[in-house]
C-alpha cells in the first residue's frame, strides 16, 4: 500500500543480499510493512534499503566482531527470544535497517517539487525522518544491549 492508498503493482520479489552475518532482506516486506509510497521508483527504494543495511552493519560491525569471537556464524544463531517463529535480534536488526531506510526516503521524497494542494505534511515533514532515524537508532542500541540512555566516563 502506498500512502495513496493505492495498491503497489510494481513491489518486486526481490532479496537483497547481505553480509554473511547479518540477515538478506526481503524488498517486498519494506515496502509494504513501511508503507512506501508508490511515487518512489523501485531502484531509488533498493539503491536506499542498500546503503541503510551497509550504515547499520557498520554501526554494528564491533558488536559482530564480539558475536563473532564468541563462535556465532550469524545473527540468527546468537542465542536471543524467539517472537512468533523469528529471533528478536533478527527483528531488531531488520527494524533498524528499515527504520534508516524509510527515514532517507521521506527526506527524498520532500525534495520532490509538487503544487501547495499536493503536499502531505504528515509524510514530509522533517520530524517523521527524524523520527524513523531515532527509531533505527534505538533498535541498534537494543541489539547491542545498551539501555536508552548511557553514559561513558572516558
Amino acid at each position: 500500500m502506498s500512502f495513496s492508498a493505492m495498491p503497489r503493482s510494481d513491489v518486486p520479489t526481490e532479496t537483497l543480499e547481505n553480509s554473511a552475518f547479518w540477515p538478506d532482506l526481503e524488498l517486498t516486506e519494506f515496502m509494504t510493512r513501511y508503507r512506501i509510497p508508490s511515487d518512489h521508483h523501485v531502484d531509488l527504494v533498493r539503491e536506499q534499503l542498500c546503503l541503510a543495511m551497509a550504515e547499520i552493519n557498520r554501526q554494528l560491525s564491533s558488536w559482530q566482531a564480539e558475536r563473532e569471537a564468541e563462535g556465532y556464524a550469524s545473527l540468527a544463531t546468537v542465542p536471543a527470544d524467539e517472537i512468533d517463529g523469528g529471533s528478536a535480534l533478527v527483528r531488531l536488526y531488520k527494524r533498524a535497517v528499515h527504520c534508516y531506510a524509510k527515514g532517507q526516503l521521506l527526506t527524498d521524497f520532500a525534495s520532490v517539487v509538487r503544487r501547495q494542494e499536493a503536499e502531505n505534511l504528515g509524510k514530509e515533514a522533517p520530524e517523521r525522518a527524524e523520527t524513523f532515524s531515532e527509531w533505527s537508532t534505538q533498535a541498534v542500541r537494543q541489539l547491542q544491549g545498551i539501555g536508552a540512555i548511557s553514559v561513558e566516563l572516558i
